[in-house]
């Protein structure tokens, strides 16, 4: 859990410290909450959807099957890597209720003050009521946002088998009389976010955006 890294810079004077800031959009990378609930939900990473439309939005004929336009197919697993927008926005339509993604959002972080040695901003999250706004949300349009901090700190997740960790920055803190605060130790486990068998399927599927995805 420990952060090697913190960076920030100052800009007019005072410190902007960017890393606790949480106004960037979560795009894709609110896909691994959305892969993490459909996997919860039932459906395996290799899971086959067909799709068409997406690339730069979702709009409704996006979400109904019609085999004569969706011409592509995909496992989840490459829809993650791949990140493949009308694939999240099918099968959360189909599979997921906002409830379930809302809770999943927030066992991973989001709408949460996360503990830190210094205040990190929320990453928020606000679900549409309506269908196609909800469906957009799932493939990472909109209505989210993430810290870089939250970045950390989901990948932390996924990586010790779906337990949340504390993450910490300092060591120690001393004065002229000596040491007034020292950091956590040990590892210390804020929260189980996922089981571990689907933390397993999120990495595996992460993995993919390595190997032959967008990265």
């Amino acid at each position: 859990g420990r952060v090697l890294v913190w960076a920030s810079y100052v800009m007019d004077g005072s410190m902007h410290d960017v890393a606790s800031e949480a106004t960037a959009p979560s795009a894709s990378v609110f896909k691994v909450v959305t892969g993490s609930a459909l996997l919860e939900a039932g459906l395996p990473a290799t899971y086959k959807q067909c799709y068409s439309g997406g690339e730069h939005n979702i709009k409704a004929s996006d979400l109904v099957e019609n085999k004569k336009r969706d011409k592509w197919c995909a496992t989840m697993g490459q829809a993650m890597g791949r990140s493949i927008n009308s694939v999240f926005a099918r099968l959360a339509s189909k599979n997921l209720t906002r409830d379930k993604l809302l809770g999943m959002a927030n066992r991973l972080g989001w709408g949460q003050d996360l503990p830190f040695d210094v205040k990190v901003a929320q990453s928020s999250i606000s679900l549409p009521d309506d269908d196609v706004g909800f469906a957009r949300t799932a493939a990472g349009f909109w209505n989210t946002t993430l810290s870089p901090f939250q970045g950390a700190n989901l990948a932390t997740t996924i990586a010790n088998g779906g337990e949340m960790i504390r993450l910490s920055l300092v060591a120690s803190v001393k004065d002229e009389a000596g040491e007034i605060y020292r950091g956590p130790t040990a590892r210390q486990v804020v929260r189980r976010a996922l089981e571990p068998a689907i933390a397993t399927q999120v990495t595996s599927m992460m993995e993919q955006t390595v190997d032959n995805g967008t990265s």
